[in-house]
């Protein structure tokens, strides 16, 4: 018979095959190489990613570390703002030496998010209802949300649907005292993702911390949440999101 940590294994394993099963349906299996990029090209939002990364790979390095002038008409652009998941772009930038001249990250990105949709719904879900088998099926439900796909779709970055999910985590599951960290790592994680859901994340934190500060009666959690914010902000100004003006940016 098997114990509750083997289901959790087997699950994770099935979680890891179907996601890599269903990004060979998403992308097609011929595009799901790193070398393979013509998939990319007359995509609209999916050509401004591609192209902009290649400028960015075969650029030095500047500061702030994703400035990539060199894509850009008349203007100082960045990585942040073309939907080429900085995350990645940083971490392949580095690795461009020894990696193909054309070369592209996005369709193990679409695993990486299937993956983390099913894996952060399932320990969620588990958490709460003690329940391995509910927990299952019910990560599916996440996965095949059709917001999910259709943002998948159209802009890589916005497919990152699992930050909400740990985050949600981190408020209902994590232990007090190791939450601080969590929110650090998942600010920082957004933030080398797409804005829009560092965003939501503080609409989130901000809620939990205002529920603590009633709680409490102690206004100690609100100081965090400031802190948040000027971690973000000074992050936000290292990775390149003031490289165009703050209008701009905004």
């Amino acid at each position: 018979k098997m114990n509750s940590k083997n289901y959790f294994t087997l699950n994770i394993l099935i979680f890891f095959i179907f996601s890599i099963i269903l990004t060979i349906y998403f992308v097609g299996p011929s595009n799901l190489w790193f070398n393979k990029t013509n998939w990319l090209y007359g995509a609209g939002d999916l050509t401004n990613a591609q192209l902009s990364w290649q400028y960015f790979q075969v650029d030095e390095w500047h500061f702030p570390i994703g400035k990539n002038p060199n894509y850009g008409l008349e203007i100082s652009n960045s990585i942040i703002f073309t939907d080429s998941i900085p995350l990645l772009a940083f971490i392949f930038k580095l690795l461009s030496p020894v990696i193909y001249s054309k070369f592209q990250y996005f369709s193990f990105w679409i695993l990486i998010c299937f993956f983390l949709q099913l894996f952060f719904a399932y320990i969620l879900l588990l958490k709460i209802t003690k329940d391995n088998l509910y927990s299952f099926l019910g990560s599916f439900l996440f996965l095949l949300s059709p917001f999910f796909f259709f943002r998948l779709s159209f802009h890589f970055s916005l497919g990152a649907h699992w930050l909400l999910l740990y985050a949600f985590y981190i408020c209902y599951v994590i232990d007090k005292d190791h939450k601080s960290i969590h929110w650090f790592l998942l600010i920082t994680l957004s933030l080398l993702i797409h804005l829009y859901f560092t965003l939501m994340l503080f609409v989130i934190l901000s809620c939990f911390v205002f529920e603590e500060i009633f709680t409490r009666k102690s206004l100690k959690p609100c100081i965090f949440l400031i802190g948040s914010i000027f971690y973000a902000l000074i992050f936000m100004y290292i990775v390149g999101y003031f490289e165009s003006s703050p209008i701009n940016s905004v």
